[in-house]
Parts: structure tokens; sequence; C-alpha cells
């Protein structure tokens, strides 16, 4: 089968440590929660989001997963990471490094997919399974009648279908 995993707050704990990062800027800079606004906002990920790219780390057993998939599985990732606010380095370069210290070794990365690039992905690349920790993806690539596996580990949705760590998602997934 073909599977395909998001990146971020899937496989890794991005949102984590984008709060970290974000505390610390709004502290550096004395500003509050008032003082938050688009610019604000734009100026911290410019600076610092390719940090927490490079920095993030990984779920909870994500690695012993993929890896056990990656046996019988061809393994995707499709990101919506870009290169709007990367700076220093390509967005692919990132992924790939960060995908490869983690000891993860996807037959390919397709990065800058949001929610209908994530569709066109799914559907050029003949996925079969479609995980993500983002309920609108999920509802977008259900369209195409492809499996849909939410994985959710922060209770945003605790009335959907969902899988909450990776032991859970892998059951899920060899259940196909």
């Amino acid at each position: 089968m073909r599977i395909a995993f998001d990146l971020d707050n899937t496989i890794t704990n991005t949102e984590e440590l984008y709060h970290i990062y974000f505390d610390k800027y709004l502290k550096d800079k004395n500003l509050t929660e008032k003082d938050i606004n688009i610019n604000l906002i734009e100026e911290f990920q410019h600076q610092y989001l390719e940090d927490v790219f490079n920095n993030v780390s990984i779920k909870e057993d994500a690695s012993k997963y993929l890896n056990l998939l990656s046996k019988d599985h061809d393994i995707y990732i499709i990101t919506a990471r870009n290169n709007k606010y990367v700076t220093l380095e390509d967005i692919n370069i990132i992924c790939k490094r960060w995908l490869e210290n983690n000891d993860i070794s996807p037959k390919k990365i397709i990065t800058d997919a949001s929610l209908e690039q994530k569709m066109e992905a799914c559907k050029e690349n003949n996925i079969e399974i479609f995980i993500d920790d983002d309920l609108r993806n999920i509802v977008h690539v259900d369209k195409l009648n492809i499996k849909t596996i939410l994985f959710d580990d922060s209770n945003y949705y605790p009335k959907t279908k969902r899988v909450t760590n990776w032991e859970e998602l892998y059951n899920e997934i060899t259940k196909v």
C-alpha cells in the first residue's frame, strides 16, 4: 500500500515547540497576547520557524512504527511546510535531513501542500491511506475515497473517530 503522512503534529511535536519559541519571543519583546497581530506573527515566523523545523522532536514511537510500516508499504510525507518563512535552506533539505536524523526514509517527500494540494498529491501518487492531524485535510482527502485516519493526540476533536498515538495508528493501518 501507499500510505501518506502529514509531518507537523502527526510525526512531530511542532505545535509544542512553536509555542515555546513564540512565548519566548513575546517575553523578549515585552509583549503580551493583546499585542499579537498578523504582522507580529509573520515577523516571528520569519525569524524562528526554520529553527522550529530543524529542532522539533519526534512523537513517541513514530519512527518505530513508520519503519515497521515501511517494510511492507510505501511511505509518503505530504506536508504544508514551504519556503515562505525559510531563509537559510530549502524546505526540502530541512525536511529530508530531519527525517534522516530520525531514521525515517520515505519513498517521497512532498512539500508546500495545503488543503487542495494535499488532495492532488494523494491523487497523483495513488495514495491508499492518508494520515493527518488536521480535520480539514482529512475531510478533503476523504472526498477522493481514500481511507483517512485523523491523528489527534491533543484531544482537539474528541467526538471524531481518531487515533491518539502511534501504536493505535499502526493497528488501524494493519487492519486494512
